[in-house]
């Protein structure tokens, strides 16, 4: 067992069928120094029940009053968790048994690297596979400049050190930024740190009817929402956020002339 323990967030709202397959995924790491943190969205009664019948000292339980976004449960499981290190997981996503162990591998050959994150695997509300290695363009350097371009960091492949968060912050806690806090810290990760891409497919990431991003031009919308935010409290070029914002508006023309 390494000595670096790894602390799992995992923030859910009334999917208790996916969230129990989640759990058992995680529970099945070849990497094994683990802790979940599960956060309810509101107090989830039947998700404190399965955890307590589960009698598994790694999983703990708490909740946050229900706001319906998930970054104050996750700043909340951040906040009580005690790992080195600390990944995430959405409560309907599935990792593959060596996904831990392969990053944190990573992570410990090289002090350097902040964030580690993987390729990714579809699958359907029903588990049935669609597309692997889903994530198409990965660019060879990992810049934040490169990352400003679109979010192409899924966010139950991420692990991350403790450490890097006391310089870039916690999630963006502020329902206007629903569905892009996520990006908005990996942005502010890469600018003050180093982002690995492992190019294996060690997550398998549900899509379905209830995913909170569905309609491409309001993903748009919020991106734009987000520079604005990032920009107006770190320092970029003009040229970076004039392409950043150019690349945007194009995608939000784009998705609105095609009604998507």
């Amino acid at each position: 067992m390494s000595m670096y323990k790894v602390s799992v967030i995992i923030v859910t709202y009334n999917r208790l069928d996916y969230l129990q397959l989640t759990i058992d995924s995680i529970l099945k790491q070849t990497y094994q120094n683990t802790e979940i943190v599960i956060v309810g969205d509101g107090n989830q009664d039947d998700v404190e029940d399965y955890v307590l019948k589960l009698k598994d000292n790694r999983i703990l339980y708490s909740y946050v009053q229900h706001c319906g976004y998930p970054a104050k449960g996750r700043n909340h499981g951040i906040s009580i968790s005690n790992g080195s290190y600390i990944a995430f997981c959405d409560d309907d996503d599935l990792w593959a048994p060596s996904k831990l162990e392969k990053q944190i591998a990573i992570l410990e050959a090289d002090t350097h690297i902040d964030l580690c994150f993987t390729n990714r695997v579809i699958i359907d509300s029903d588990g049935c596979e669609g597309n692997k290695n889903s994530l198409l363009w990965i660019p060879k350097n990992q810049s934040v400049n490169n990352l400003l371009m679109t979010n192409y960091i899924s966010y139950s492949s991420v692990v991350i050190r403790r450490k890097i968060l006391l310089k870039a912050g916690l999630f963006i806690d502020d329902i206007k930024f629903r569905a892009v806090e996520d990006y908005h810290l990996w942005l502010r990760i890469a600018f003050h740190g180093k982002v690995w891409f492992l190019n294996e497919s060690l997550i398998y990431y549900r899509v379905h009817s209830s995913n909170i991003t569905s309609k491409l031009s309001v993903g748009a919308r919020k991106n734009i929402t987000l520079f604005k935010d990032l920009f107006s409290k770190y320092k970029f070029s003009f040229f970076d956020k004039m392409k950043a914002y150019f690349t945007a508006y194009s995608k939000l023309t784009i998705y609105l002339l095609r009604n998507k």
